[in-house]
């Protein structure tokens, strides 16, 4: 049997789509025990489902492979299998986070929270709003920490975090913003 550089140079070789579809066929056969041995050890569950995903990319991309000696055939091989096991573990990792609720349940999560609200009308939140517009543009230093503890409702050791400051310096800074923010909320 041929080795798997005449295989793939058989196939560059190919004048005629027949003969790169057998050329195609023979190298596909060639790898695929080696293919599944690679991918077994990692996806026991699922070695023949990445296996066939492996193959198909393989032989979709065949006329790109530039290997010119057969460890270098067998390094792109193994690049497109370690992708697609990525792939896999990916839209496994994708799948395990999304959580399926009963419609019924749904519902009623939703009547709940419409009963929760965060403001007390439209005008407040509008309100809210145009004072952090008016400090953001007269003091810009204050406005990021003031919104972060205020609006998004992070403690100082949260902000200090985020921004890479001591515990220390953030409540400074909160407490030089204040006076100035208190005139305009008001």
């Amino acid at each position: 049997m041929p080795g798997l550089l005449e295989l793939v140079q058989r196939f560059r070789k190919a004048d005629s789509a027949v003969k790169r579809r057998d050329a195609a066929e023979a190298i596909i056969q060639h790898i695929s025990p080696d293919i599944y041995l690679f991918l077994q050890p990692r996806v026991p569950e699922a070695v023949d489902e990445v296996r066939q995903t492996v193959l198909m990319e393989i032989a979709a991309h065949l006329d790109q492979c530039n290997g010119k000696s057969e460890k270098e055939i067998w390094a792109w091989c193994y690049t497109i299998a370690r992708r697609k096991l990525a792939a896999y573990f990916e839209k496994k990792r994708r799948a395990e986070l999304f959580i399926s609720i009963d419609p019924q349940e749904l519902t009623r999560l939703i009547d709940e929270s419409s009963a929760i609200e965060p403001f007390k009308s439209e005008e407040e939140r509008r309100d809210i709003l145009e004072a952090f517009e008016i400090l953001k543009a007269s003091k810009p230093e204050c406005f990021k920490l003031l919104w972060d503890h205020f609006i998004v409702g992070w403690d100082f050791k949260e902000i200090a975090a985020a921004a890479g400051l001591k515990y220390d310096t953030v409540l400074r800074r909160f407490k030089r913003c204040l006076p100035h923010a208190k005139p305009i909320f008001t």
